[in-house]
């Protein structure tokens, strides 16, 4: 055998033995947002990514991913500010050398609409993953068909407690409303001072479980709970349940609703004269709210979670007014980290619903708009809340 044959046969064994190593690696993104693409970023659009079994994820391929949310109906004052995170997200992932396609589904927060949308994403447009949705209900139904399917389902801002059981492939960017409902219970207690409230939430999965919760940690520590009164999606007119409201006399009133429903509620109790402390969950967070309820939302204390507010919540912030042309609210942040973090798996696998999988599920300590995320063996992140109040017409700190 000739001596350059010889080194040829040596460098085939070397490759062969270094890409095997690397075919074997499961990429390590501990603490690293790679998709934020800030300055100093190692990422290179041009880079052929090998991964488990060693297939080739090459930079003309196009990938889907799915997005179900009320993109009309009362909840879509909420869902068009996080169509238009998302649609930042992959636009940055895009003009950086990716090509993620993106299928909207408007599900209307019904929980029928979201399990046809997510069987038609699956089914139809072979989405690698889908977020969404934001109503809990619609999620709820949503879960066990992209289970099934073995699709990694994230919501950015559905909350039920219940959720934490839904399996391996569901996530959320938003924490439990567990943390939530009771932060309000503590406030209402000991910071308000509210010894009797009532409460008042609209009818499925979402409101019942807040309101279970908040009912159970405020008894906890001493509170009375004077009356509960559901109301159905999409109600207009809560007089009936108000009216019942101001007959016990309650001190405080915490209400579960959609932001359009939350102007409605706070403006009817003041005209029928109930005079009680308003408060609220994080979908009240809306400009809409103070333009329908007006000075009646004077005093109205709510719960967010924790405000972000470093290098990588600036860049999402800034992008989105010069995308959208208004500040982001409630739950955008939280969806930009979750189309991020699909994009991110995308790119850190071979770009099949497995492979996606397997990225997500081994994140931890991702720098996101919302924060830093680490997922719990449930799919959950950790975070705490804090309270807001309306001041002349303004939410400011409590």
């Amino acid at each position: 055998m000739k001596i350059r044959t010889k080194i040829k046969l040596f460098y085939a064994v070397v490759f062969f033995i270094i890409g095997f190593i690397v075919s074997s690696y499961s990429p390590d993104i501990t603490g690293y947002s790679v998709l934020e693409y800030l300055p100093g970023s190692d990422y290179a659009p041009e880079t052929v990514i090998t991964t488990d079994g060693g297939v080739e994820m090459k930079k003309e391929d196009v990938f889907k991913i799915g997005v179900i949310l009320p993109l009309t109906g009362s909840v879509a004052v909420l869902g068009k500010p996080v169509s238009e995170a998302i649609k930042l997200a992959v636009n940055r992932a895009n003009n950086a050398g990716e090509k993620i396609e993106v299928v909207f589904e408007d599900t209307k927060c019904i929980p029928k609409d979201a399990a046809v949308a997510v069987q038609k994403l699956i089914n139809v447009d072979k989405v690698v993953a889908i977020i969404g949705e934001m109503c809990s209900s619609a999620t709820i139904a949503a879960v066990p068909i992209t289970s099934e399917a073995g699709v990694i389902l994230i919501s950015p801002a559905s909350a039920n407690p219940t959720l934490s059981k839904a399996g391996d492939f569901f996530f959320r960017t938003i924490p439990s409303d567990s943390l939530q409902a009771a932060a309000m219970a503590f406030i209402a207690k000991n910071k308000l001072g509210i010894d009797e409230a009532a409460v008042l939430f609209v009818n499925n999965d979402y409101g019942i479980s807040l309101a279970d919760i908040f009912e159970y940690e405020y008894k906890a520590i001493g509170g009375d709970i004077s009356i509960k009164e559901p109301f159905d999606q999409s109600t207009t007119d809560f007089r009936k349940q108000l009216i019942n409201i101001k007959n016990e006399h309650p001190e405080g009133l915490y209400f579960i609703s959609s932001p359009s429903e939350a102007g409605q509620i706070m403006k009817q109790a003041v005209e029928l004269g109930l005079k009680i402390k308003f408060l609220s969950t994080e979908s009240a967070h809306d400009e809409s709210v103070l333009s329908i309820a007006q000075d009646a939302a004077d005093g109205l204390v709510i719960t967010v979670p924790d405000k972000n507010d470093d290098i990588y919540f600036t860049r999402f912030r800034n992008g989105f007014f010069e995308a959208a042309g208004y500040e982001p609210g409630i739950f955008t942040a939280e969806a930009y980290d979750a189309a991020n973090l699909i994009i991110n798996g995308i790119r850190g696998s071979d770009g099949s619903r497995q492979g996606v999988h397997n990225v997500i599920s081994s994140i931890v300590g991702y720098h996101g708009a919302a924060g830093v995320i680490t997922f719990d063996e449930f799919g959950d992140v950790s975070k705490s809340y804090t309270p807001l109040i309306v001041k002349n017409g303004m939410f400011v700190d409590f």
